[in-house]
């Protein structure tokens, strides 16, 4: 026999061991990186399934009753001043991307205590959920009331009055404009409405009819 071959063999061996050593090692690394990538992903889907339940993304609603406020200015001088503002409106699709608004506003609005305003308006809205076909072809969202839309609306004051002296009351100008809004449905019993864009006072006589206007609204919605 010759005596280099146990020597060979010896080597040949350890050689092997040693590969399957670091086959070893190398799926036990890759394994442990997959098991690590799993539960972010699992707490992203769980997070995002519970805002779309909150905002009842896949509940169907084709008519919405809403009531609601907000409150639109604060004072820091010794006597008060602040104001609020009011909401009753029913909003109804037509079609899944398409609704009709009308809503009746009350605001009332106290300067320290020389002056209170009070007014209460009209407002006929058209809005286009220009994202909601889309959403529902998607398979996330279901024809509802959640989502951006485009809005064209015609506000006109009904009533309004003050506490001057002598007193003051009457009319101001209707508004006609457009908007840029987003609309949330807040569980099953509320909702939040915001929305700002330019518009026209029609028949004004300032000098600067066009400017600017923001609604923000929080409240119960049916």
């Amino acid at each position: 026999m010759n005596p280099s071959l146990p020597f060979l063999i010896l080597l040949i061996s350890l050689m092997a061991c040693g590969s399957l050593a670091q086959s070893a090692d190398s799926i036990r690394v890759v394994y442990s990186e997959e098991i690590a990538s799993q539960p972010t992903s699992s707490n992203t889907k769980r997070i995002k399934a519970l805002y779309n339940r909150f905002i009842r993304s896949q509940i169907e609603e084709k008519t919405l009753i809403k009531l609601g406020g907000m409150p639109t200015s604060f004072g820091a001088t010794p006597d008060p001043i602040w104001s609020i503002r009011n909401e009753v409106a029913v909003e109804q699709k037509l079609t899944p991307a398409f609704s009709i608004l009308i809503s009746v506003r009350s605001y009332y609005r106290r300067l320290a205590k020389t002056l209170t305003e009070a007014s209460v308006s009209g407002e006929v809205a058209g809005r286009w959920y220009f994202v909601m076909n889309r959403r529902i072809r998607q398979g996330k969202s279901a024809n509802n009331f959640s989502g951006q839309y485009l809005t064209l609306h015609l506000i006109k004051p009904l009533w309004a009055s003050n506490s001057l002296d002598p007193p003051a009351s009457g009319l101001t100008h209707a508004w006609l404009g457009v908007g840029l809004g987003t609309q949330r449905r807040l569980s099953r019993f509320g909702y939040l409405d915001a929305n700002i864009g330019p518009g026209y006072t029609i028949r004004s006589l300032n000098p600067m009819p066009v400017g600017i206007q923001a609604s923000i609204l929080i409240g119960f919605g049916l």
